[in-house]
């Protein structure tokens, strides 16, 4: 097992659950109120790809860990070559926001971090793929929640205000990038 897959160490896991339980429940009853002043963040989800999950807190007091930064940014590789970058945080960030305000809600990560060829070949076979996209950057997830719909994922998402949001006609998924805040509907 390569050191990037490897979970958190037992000890480890029971302390950051700990900081969770105890200093989450401020941020958690505040709902939709913004989340800078949070003292913990955290993120759920899973690759829809890899069966991998991210359960936990990856931000404490103002530092983003680095173990869960390490982990995080191997669970958002380029699942295709196996190839990881190091994620833009401000992603966790609005991913975290978002989360927040779907109600804590798992949510599915469909793309991540793309290399440039993973990018051309989706390109080529389905044109959704942006020539310059964020993936390749590391700065854009797509993702979608098992219990809302694309739409209201997408309402929720342009609410934050932290960045672009997509959404793909017939499709379940959304886009969400740290570049400027605009939205598109294709």
């Amino acid at each position: 097992m390569s050191q990037h897959s490897q979970g958190f160490s037992t000890s480890r896991r029971r302390f950051l659950l700990g900081v969770t339980a105890s200093l989450a429940a401020p941020a958690i009853a505040r709902g939709d109120e913004a989340y800078e002043g949070d003292v913990v963040r955290t993120l759920n989800f899973v690759h829809h790809r890899t069966g991998e999950r991210f359960q936990g807190v990856y931000w404490w007091t103002g530092v983003y860990l680095p173990e869960a930064k390490e982990k995080l940014d191997w669970t958002l590789r380029d699942v295709n070559l196996d190839i990881g970058r190091d994620m833009d945080p401000k992603l966790f960030d609005y991913l975290y926001a978002i989360q927040q305000r779907m109600g804590k809600n798992e949510i599915v990560i469909t793309s991540a971090f793309r290399t440039e060829t993973t990018n051309n070949k989706l390109r080529r076979v389905n044109g959704y793929a942006a020539k310059k996209s964020y993936h390749i950057k590391g700065q854009a997830v797509d993702f979608y929640s098992p219990t809302l719909s694309a739409s209201r994922l997408g309402r929720i998402a342009r609410g934050v205000k932290a960045g672009g949001v997509g959404r793909y006609k017939g499709h379940s998924f959304i886009h969400v990038d740290t570049g400027p805040v605009r939205s598109w509907y294709s």
